[in-house]
Order: structure tokens, then C-alpha cells, then sequence
């Protein structure tokens, strides 16, 4: 009678022998299987896409829905694939059931950005190509993509910032772009001895002559302010929203340049009078004079 480890390695090398060629066809068609499925997600999601574009959808939605398509098809694929491999579709359904707590206490942060990506591309505060301020640190930039997780942006500096999505919803939302224009708002300040009149000529002219201001909405010149002292007029003309910093720069120099020809300066300061310190001796008494 043989030892019972060599019976052991007997029976395993007979299962193997036996089963190989099956398991290894098995796991080829697999293989073939996720080859083709993920053929077949970038083939939808590009379908997707086209077919977007072609009923003129912005490119948030396309985005977002693109990707969405990509891996649900990837996710159904390896569920087939599972199920090749003799695992049973409720015992798989059975398992993510019994794991969705624990994801979901793990993941509690993604998820929330997850709802809040899907709740910016439904409400659509902003799309791609809008110049926002969003997130708790204000920031600034112009939409590149809005992804399940977070919202990029390209700052004025050339930079990439990724802010997550549930930051987004849970501050306020400033759209630069929506309308299109946008107003500058100068205030040029002047002293209360020059002439107001000549300086609100000179700002209507300076306006007037920038063919980068709008018509309409029309431009504004008016007296905002009696301060200390300085008189302060404000200059609200509306741009497109593209061309806002470079007109909103040129603005300033004109005015500057112009205010010095005509002898007018820009925000006077107040003058300040210093007076000796009081002493802390008593006043002396007259009757001891």
C-alpha cells in the first residue's frame, strides 16, 4: 500500500493533467473576451460621443457621459468573465451586496464627489469652456473637463488645477462667462480742487476711443464717492468676457497717461500734520508767577 503523500500527488497530478487543456482554453477565451470588451467600450463610448456632438450637446455632458459608457461596459464584461470562470452571477451579486456598506464607508469622500460631479453635469452651473471662480479657496480658471471626481481647471497661469467636485457644490459658484460680457469696474479718484467735469470728459473720451468696448450695455462714468480726500468717480464699461484683463490693463494706462498731460493727479492723499508730543508736567501756577 503506497504512503498517503505519494497517493495525494498521484490524485493532483491526475486532476491536472485531466483538467489543463480545459482550464487554459478557458482562460484564453477569457483573455479574448476582455480584449473584445474593452474593444467594444471604446467603441460605444465613441459612438456616444459622436452621437452627442452631432445633437449639439456641450462637452460636459459629452464628457462625462463618454466615460460613464466606458466603464459600465468594462464592468459588464468582467462580470461575464467571472461567470466563464465558473463563478456563480449570485454569488457575485451576493458579494458586492454584502461589500457595499464597507465601500461605502470607506469611500465616503469619493462617493460624495462622485454625486456632486453628477449633480454639476445635470444642473450645469458651468460647462467646459467657462471661466469660473468655484471651491473654498476661490479658485480661478477656465474649464478644461469635469470628470467623476473633480472639476479641472486651467489657471491664468498655465496651470492645472483639480478641485474636488464636492468643494464645487458646496460653495458658491461665480460663471464669468455665462453672458458673455463682462463690466470692468475702475475707480479713478481725483482732488476735490480739480475740475470734475473735465476729468469725466477725459474717462468718457478714453472709453469712447477702445473699440473693445461694448455699445450695450452702455458705459458708465459717474461720481461714486465724496472721500476724505479724494473725489471718486467710478468707470464701468462692458467687454467681452476674453478680452477683459487686456482691456481692463489698457484702461488704466490711458488713464494714467492721460490725467498726467492734463496736470490732474490720481488719488491725492490727505495731508498729515504732526504735532510735539504733550508733556506730562503739570501746567505751572500762575499765582506763583
Amino acid at each position: 500500500m503506497q504512503p498517503e503523500p505519494q497517493n495525494f500527488l498521484d490524485n493532483l497530478s491526475a486532476l491536472i493533467a485531466n483538467n489543463l487543456p480545459e482550464f487554459l482554453l478557458r482562460l484564453l477565451s477569457i483573455f479574448i473576451l476582455l480584449l473584445v470588451g474593452r474593444w467594444l467600450a471604446l467603441r460605444l463610448s465613441a459612438f456616444v460621443e459622436s452621437l452627442l456632438q452631432r445633437h449639439a450637446a456641450d462637452k460636459t455632458v459629452t464628457g462625462f457621459a463618454t466615460k460613464t459608457v466606458y466603464v459600465l461596459v468594462l464592468v459588464l464584461v468582467f462580470i461575464v468573465a467571472l461567470t466563464w470562470l465558473g463563478v456563480p452571477t449570485t454569488s457575485i451579486i451576493a458579494v458586492l451586496g454584502a461589500s457595499t456598506l464597507a465601500i461605502g464607508l470607506a469611500l465616503q469622500d469619493s462617493l460624495s464627489n462622485l454625486a456632486s460631479g453628477l449633480l454639476l453635469v445635470f444642473l450645469k452651473p458651468f460647462v467646459v469652456d467657462d471661466y469660473v471662480q468655484i471651491g473654498s479657496d476661490n479658485n480661478e480658471g477656465t474649464v478644461t473637463q469635469v470628470k467623476f471626481f473633480h472639476t479641472e481647471l486651467n489657471t491664468s497661469d498655465n496651470k492645472v488645477l483639480l478641485v474636488p467636485n464636492s468643494d464645487v457644490m458646496s460653495n458658491q459658484i461665480l460663471n464669468f462667462t455665462r453672458h458673455g460680457h463682462r463690466r470692468i469696474d475702475l475707480v479713478v479718484g481725483i482732488g476735490y480742487g480739480d475740475d470734475l467735469r473735465r476729468a469725466k470728459t477725459i474717462l468718457t473720451e478714453i472709453v469712447q476711443a477702445d473699440p473693445r468696448i461694448l455699445p450695450e450695455p452702455a458705459p458708465r462714468i459717474a461720481v461714486n464717492e465724496l472721500g476724505e480726500s479724494s473725489v471718486n468717480l467710478v468707470v464701468r464699461p462692458y467687454v467681452r468676457t476674453a478680452e477683459y484683463d487686456a482691456t481692463r490693463a489698457d484702461l488704466l494706462e490711458q488713464i494714467k497717461l492721460r490725467f498726467d498731460e492734463v496736470g490732474i493727479p490720481l488719488n491725492p492723499q490727505r495731508p498729515l500734520r504732526l504735532l510735539p508730543p504733550l508733556s506730562d508736567a503739570p501746567p505751572p501756577d500762575p499765582a506763583l508767577g
